[in-house]
């Protein structure tokens, strides 16, 4: 498809035109449109969250953000001393859960794909108790370590932290394993 639309911009052909009229098969011309017409969608959507969010709804998540982590590090605490602690393992679950609906809900997508992400590597121990290695265990420490500095990042406007993206990928390859 990218071919197809670099095709369609050397043409240079006006955005309303029909294919029969610019001479481009009926299939580039329908891909060019749908590109413009997602990347279109995507902005407005983007534009509109920020937009909405009010600054009580964001507190609002911000106070709930504070709790739910001082759930996590206690649930924490308690699983890496007990692998098989199916309460703290449910309860650290859960957490990631609630997160992950809420942050889209004040424009924070990313922390929300995060927890998507430590979610499905608690289901996977769940699912696999043998992926439940000491890397394993340090790697989602380090990955719940971060969660505050989302919030922090939240709350001044900032991006999120730096070494996010590069835990997020040590979780992502031990989900995959």
């Amino acid at each position: 498809m990218p071919q197809a639309c670099e095709f369609f911009r050397a043409k240079a052909v006006p955005s309303g035109f029909p294919p029969s009229r610019s001479g481009l098969p009926l299939i580039v011309w329908i891909q060019s449109l749908v590109t413009r017409f997602s990347a279109w969608t995507r902005r407005g959507r983007r534009a509109a969250v920020v937009e909405e969010v009010d600054t009580e709804l964001r507190d609002a998540f911000l106070a709930e953000l504070t709790d739910i982590l001082q759930s996590i590090d206690t649930a924490l605490a308690r699983w890496r001393a007990n692998p098989s602690d199916i309460d703290a393992h449910k309860q650290l679950r859960r957490g990631f859960h609630t997160i992950k609906g809420s942050a889209p809900l004040v424009g924070a997508d990313l922390l929300g794909n995060y927890c998507k992400d430590l979610e499905r590597l608690m289901n996977e121990f769940q699912e696999r108790p043998a992926k439940v290695t000491p890397i394993a265990i340090s790697t989602l420490a380090q990955a719940i370590g971060l969660l505050p500095a989302f919030g922090e990042s939240l709350r001044a406007d900032r991006p999120a932290p730096v070494l996010a993206s590069a835990v997020h990928q040590r979780v992502l390859r031990l989900i995959a394993r």
